[in-house]
């Protein structure tokens, strides 16, 4: 698997221009099958219209499950499913939902092997300035970017800036187009045609949809960074003018969420107006409501953290400040206190601190890059408090624990995670004395 996604990416890096006419063979292999199916698996999901669980599918057998799409694809018989349209809440905005596709099972599989074969021929032209849904780019890494630009550049003018329903909004010629850059096999053009035609099932009406990508679909992240690729292109390189804009505004962008760092206003605000330019002849448009222009002194929201302009309360000096939302950590002391809650009574405390542990490190794995101490100290405290309160509900005391159960016996002889000393947050701060 691997040795074909290299030599498919060598292919397309030497050649900026070649496309690519035999790939359906190799979306039915079987190790691409096998691959692809690891991946739906470990992504877990819930079941598509079809009502059909991972765990069935592993009960029945996966191998059989995997030959009947092999032959399926080898007989040209595929045929995409409706997808199911479910609605979950925004983190940290109650009342709001974000609509999502979920297309069955086997649809997901088949995607995310096609995704496999034509990934590396993308990934060979996708610019430094995407890091969304890419292999070995990541959110750190975009954020680490925002730090240098802010730090080396002083570029501390920020448009911070959300496309509108940008996944329900890229309009399928102009994407198929954008595919066909590198893709002319017309078997998986026209699987990725089928999937962007598929019914979506809403409230019990199935709707055809004339634009967008599901938001879900294992193959919909790559659709739009190779459609909004075109939008790297034009900003960083010119486009067809040939004048990169990003000594006007640097571009930093993870799939649909972006911001543009300049080092005056009047700068920003004429990026900002390019930038909307640009979209507009994309088909996209801009959130006006959630997008801003504001000075790295007053903080902006990025990808789940909190950056500000502040002075080092060690040297004075300044330096680019992230760590977690108020909202992250809101909602993690919410989900320790709900966790908690959710171990009976009767379980050995084993059990709560598993719980735990396992919800504290996932929630510090993405967090941990930054400068969140302080924040890991609230966490530590909740969790704490949340055992503790546990603790004396099981052995019925009428008090919270403080001295029955100090923090070193929950941290030492229980085994309860302590953020603060696992976990060794913040980056290297740039203007620490060397």
């Amino acid at each position: 698997m691997r040795v074909l996604q290299r030599k498919l990416y060598r292919a397309a890096k030497a050649d900026g221009r070649r496309t690519f006419g035999v790939l359906y063979d190799k979306v039915s292999r079987r190790d691409v099958l096998q691959e692809a199916w690891r991946r739906v698996k470990v992504a877990k999901g819930g079941p598509g219209v079809d009502g059909q669980t991972l765990r069935a599918i592993e009960e029945a057998g996966v191998e059989g499950f995997l030959d009947g799409i092999q032959a399926e694809l080898r007989a040209k018989a595929y045929r995409p499913e409706v997808i199911l349209r479910q609605y979950i809440p925004k983190p940290g905005k109650p009342g709001q939902s974000r609509p999502l596709g979920i297309p069955i099972i086997r649809d997901r599989v088949v995607q995310t092997a096609v995704k496999l074969v034509i990934e590396p021929l993308f990934e060979a032209d996708f610019l430094p300035c995407s890091y969304g849904f890419r292999p070995k780019r990541s959110t750190h890494q975009a954020m680490r970017e925002i730090r240098r630009v802010m730090w080396q550049k002083r570029k501390l003018w920020v448009c911070d800036l959300d496309l509108k329903a940008c996944f329900d909004s890229i309009p399928h010629e102009p994407l198929l187009e954008a595919v066909r850059r590198r893709v002319r096999d017309k078997w998986v053009l026209r699987l990725i045609r089928r999937w962007l035609k598929a019914g979506i099932l809403d409230g019990g009406i199935v709707r055809e949809p004339e634009v967008g990508t599901p938001q879900g679909a294992g193959l919909s992240p790559l659709l739009c960074n190779v459609y909004l690729h075109a939008l790297d292109q034009e900003w960083t390189q010119g486009g067809s003018r040939g004048r990169s804009r990003q000594g006007r505004g640097r571009l930093i962008r993870y799939a649909d969420d972006l911001v543009l760092l300049s080092s005056t206003r009047e700068k920003a605000e004429e990026s900002w107006r390019e930038l909307a330019t640009i979209l507009r002849r994309l088909g996209l448009r801009l959130n006006k409501e959630k997008s801003r222009i504001v000075h790295a002194r007053n903080g902006f929201n990025f990808l789940g953290f909190y950056v500000r302009w502040v002075a080092s309360d060690r040297t004075g000096r300044m330096f680019p400040m992230w760590r977690p939302r108020r909202e992250a950590v809101q909602r993690i002391k919410a989900r320790l206190k709900a966790r908690a809650k959710s171990v009976p009574l009767g379980e050995d405390s084993n059990e709560l601190i598993r719980v735990m542990n396992r919800t504290l490190q996932g929630w510090s794995n993405y967090f941990c890059y930054s400068n969140a101490t302080p924040d890991f100290v609230k966490v530590d405290s909740c969790a704490r408090a949340q055992v503790r309160i546990w603790l004396c509900r099981k052995h019925r005391l009428r008090n919270r624990g403080w001295h029955r159960y100090p923090s070193l016996f929950l941290y030492r002889k229980l085994g309860l995670y302590c953020l603060v000393r696992n976990v060794r947050s913040g980056a290297r701060r740039p203007n620490a004395a060397r």
